[in-house]
């Protein structure tokens, strides 16, 4: 029984499934990150002076901006278009390589 799940778990984490779900995830983690986390960076600077924000750096006070970590792709949850779609096709990206592997076993008999 052990020899048959780690062959199993070494066919869905080295198969396409697996580098097709880690990519789609990538893609959707930095698409948020471009859209969603640069804008309220760049609004912090353009808020705040020169002067004003090395202040609050010498304070510590920049260490963690509250509003960039509640922003992170599972916490939107539905309020940005990446959140959405995150929430959407998770499902079928964690069943993506099992499916591969099973595809694979039904083809080849």
């Amino acid at each position: 029984m052990k020899k048959q799940l780690r062959i199993e778990l070494e066919r869905a984490f080295t198969g396409r499934g697996m580098l097709l779900a880690l990519l789609i995830g990538g893609a959707l983690a930095v698409y948020h990150c471009i859209s969603t986390v640069v804008p309220m960076a760049n609004a912090m600077e353009e808020m705040f002076s020169p002067e004003m924000l090395e202040m609050m750096n010498q304070k510590g006070m920049l260490n963690s901006p509250d509003y960039l970590y509640s922003t992170w792709l599972g916490g939107t949850e539905f309020q940005t278009a990446a959140s959405s779609l995150f929430y959407i096709i998770l499902p079928i990206l964690a069943a993506l390589p099992f499916a591969d592997s099973l595809f694979a076993d039904i083809k080849g008999g």
